[in-house]
């Protein structure tokens, strides 16, 4: 990216991950209506997708819809961005801002990693210093790269 777009990019970026974490947050809103046992299925699709832009429901849709339906998987995408955002803060602050670009950061991310899926997402955080995973740094993520 030229370094006169890397603003635009950014923001682009931005709105990208905004609109999936909106969609993926929808996505978990419908997935407690249908364990839940909702009577009329298309009409809460509709009033939770509706809002966020998504059109209205088709036997397509429908069809989609319960093939992805995967035990709150969304719940678990969404997870998986809040744990990285707050990972990305751990390491700004430990590292610094050029992170990326330090050997430290590598020695410390084998230590992170070197578990593979024996940690949970929860014993991850932990290890980072976090007690939980929350959206706050994913926000914090979203809202510095739209005001750069």
């Amino acid at each position: 990216v030229p370094k006169s777009d890397v603003g635009e990019f950014l923001l682009q970026r931005a709105y990208v991950q905004l609109l999936a974490t909106r969609s993926y947050c929808g996505d978990l809103l419908f997935e407690q209506q249908v364990y839940a046992g909702a009577a009329d299925l298309r009409k809460a699709y509709e009033e939770i997708k509706r809002p966020l832009g998504v059109h209205g429901w088709s036997e397509a849709d429908q069809e989609l819809l319960y093939r992805r339906l995967d035990q709150f998987a969304s719940a678990e995408y969404l997870t998986g961005w809040f744990l990285a955002a707050q990972l990305r803060e751990h390491l700004r602050e430990e590292f610094g801002e050029r992170w990326y670009a330090s050997t430290a950061t590598g020695e410390f991310l084998k230590g992170l990693w070197k578990y593979g899926t024996r940690k949970s997402e929860f014993e991850i955080a932990a290890m980072i210093g976090d007690s939980t995973i929350s959206p706050e740094a994913l926000i914090r993520h979203l809202n510095s790269l739209s005001t750069r």
